[in-house]
Parts: structure tokens; C-alpha cells; sequence
């Protein structure tokens, strides 16, 4: 932020959707003062927690799995997570679209 011209100083917290996100896919975003969501509740409390990926293609994969998914394809999915638009990721193949344009249309198909 320091580097945006804020300073630090005049902050208590910081917390980014992306915080908010992975603290429902948890279940435990009270953590943040927030409200867990009642879908999510009842995904993660049944184990029914296989996701697809819609991703940034930055660490997609790590991001879901340390929050207790598992990745899968998405006729597989109990839930579908858009963290970006740039990459598909079913947990075997990871589909840039940056790097192959016409693959990326080809699996969205």
C-alpha cells in the first residue's frame, strides 16, 4: 500500500475479498467478522467440497485446496469458483488462455 501512496499508519486491518473467499470456503468466516454462507455451510459440513476453477492462474490450486477442495471437473463439481477468467483448472489439467486460446474455448464448450 506504501507503494500506492497510503499510509500504513492509517490502518487498523486490511482484508481483501480474496480473505473474505477463502474464509467461507472454510466455513470459518467469523474469523473475519463475517457471516458464514449458508450454502457453503451445508457443502463443507456434508464433505460435498469438489470444486472446478474459473482461475487467475495464480496459485488457483493452492488457494482451494489449503481451504479443504478438492479440484475436479466440473461435471463433477458440487461448486463452480470464479477467481478470474484466465485459466481452467479440474484438478488434472490446467488450461491457460493466455497460452492456448483456442484449448481454453475448446474445454469450456
Amino acid at each position: 500500500l506504501a507503494k500506492l501512496g497510503f499510509d500504513i499508519d492509517d490502518f487498523d486491518n486490511i482484508i481483501t475479498s480474496g480473505d473474505v473467499s477463502h474464509a467461507l470456503l472454510q466455513n470459518n468466516a467469523h474469523t473475519l467478522g463475517c457471516q458464514n454462507w449458508d450454502t457453503l455451510t451445508t457443502l463443507v459440513e456434508q464433505k460435498s467440497t469438489n470444486v472446478f476453477v474459473f482461475g487467475s492462474g495464480d496459485e488457483d490450486e493452492s488457494y482451494c485446496t489449503s481451504a479443504g477442495w478438492t479440484l475436479t471437473s466440473i461435471e463433477e463439481a458440487d461448486l463452480i469458483l470464479a477467481r478470474g477468467t484466465f485459466t481452467i483448472n479440474d484438478g488434472s489439467t490446467v488450461v491457460h488462455k493466455k497460452d492456448d486460446e483456442m484449448e481454453y474455448w475448446r474445454v469450456m464448450e
